[in-house]
Order: C-alpha cells, then structure tokens, then sequence
C-alpha cells in the first residue's frame, strides 16, 4: 500500500513527459536520471508505450534496477561522460529522438549531443540546473498533467503488466530530518516517509 501512494505524482510527471515528447513505437529514448523516483518509473512506461529506452542511472545499483525494469541499454551516468556518449552513439548511430530528463547537469548537456538533428529534450519544470538549448533541437519544460483521463491513461499502462515502484527507504515520519538528508544523496527509487 505504502508503495502505490509514493507513486502517483512522479508516474503522472513521467508520463507527461512521454505526452509532451509523442514519440512513435520503435522510436529511441534516453532517459537522464532513470534509476530516480520519477525516472524508474518512465523507463516502465516508456517500454509499455513501445520506445527502445536508454536508461542513464546513478551507480551500479541505479543500473541495475533499470536494467531490471526492462531498459533496452542501462548505463551509469557518474561514469565518463564519452564513453557514455560512445556506447549510446553505438546503438542509435543516428541519435536518439528524444531525450526525457529527470535530472540536470553537466552530463545531460554532454549526453544531449547525442540527440538527432530535429530531436526534442524534455524536462518537468524544478530540475535543476535548467538543460542548455542547443541548435536544432527543441527544449520543453512541463508540468505533470492530471485528472480523470490522465489517471486512466496511467492505470491502464501499469495494469499491461508487472510494474515496480522501487522504495530505496523508508523513514517514520518521527525520522523526516534524516529523510530530508538522505534526499541530498545518490540512491535508487524513491524514499518512503511513513504515518502511523
């Protein structure tokens, strides 16, 4: 139960963002930040949307949970920077079409070089830094959409199968200052604060 509640929000972001970017089925997408709380589950609906997915994570562990959740390539973005850029180049010689991006920073505007002329990045308004635009390709900021159609849309895509919101800890809420801290580290999924 606790897990369905961590979800909603950061699936309706991911999802909006997949909306904004109306990729085809067999189309190639990165996502930035995949082994996050917003990421782990984009990489989900990017699969059950029919996208080959290039999931860029955090460390071995953010890896391997992508890798688990069906990404196409898994690769560790604290690595260097060009061979990540070679590996991805590797299986799209002609760019991604889209990339999704959960977080920001210095290697999101590297990876964005492996973006088609013509791609589009998208990115839910808060991440920060801001991605840098880059001639020939589009840059959107949005907001996660929601209501009635929106949580069907959702629900129908979860239900297509096994769908994992992956819960890196959980805190009581007697704990919320250690949560806050560790929201300032690297992990996978997402933290749990509880009420009982």
């Amino acid at each position: 139960m606790g897990h369905a509640g961590a979800m909603p929000t950061d699936a309706l972001t991911a999802l909006s963002g997949l909306d904004v970017l109306g990729l085809p089925a067999g189309a190639w997408l990165l996502i930035f930040g995949a082994s996050g709380g917003q990421g782990h589950l984009a990489v989900q609906l990017a699969k059950r949307q029919g996208l080959n997915v290039i999931a860029v994570a955090s460390g071995a562990d953010g890896v391997a949970l992508v890798t688990r959740l069906g990404a196409d390539v898994a690769l560790d973005g604290h690595g260097n920077v060009a061979e990540v850029l070679a590996r991805i180049r590797e299986v799209a010689p002609q760019g991604v079409d889209a990339v999704l991006a959960m977080a920001g920073g210095e290697t999101l505007d590297r990876l964005t070089e492996a973006l088609r002329d013509g791609g589009v990045l998208a990115y839910p308004h808060g991440v920060q830094p801001v991605p840098r635009e880059r001639p020939g390709v589009t840059v959107r900021a949005y907001d996660g959409e929601t209501g009635p159609g929106q949580l069907q849309r959702l629900n129908e895509l979860i239900e297509a199968g096994p769908f994992e919101v992956h819960v890196a800890e959980t805190f009581p809420l007697g704990r919320a200052a250690e949560a806050h801290r560790r929201l300032q580290t690297s992990y996978p999924g997402r933290l749990l604060l509880t009420v009982t």
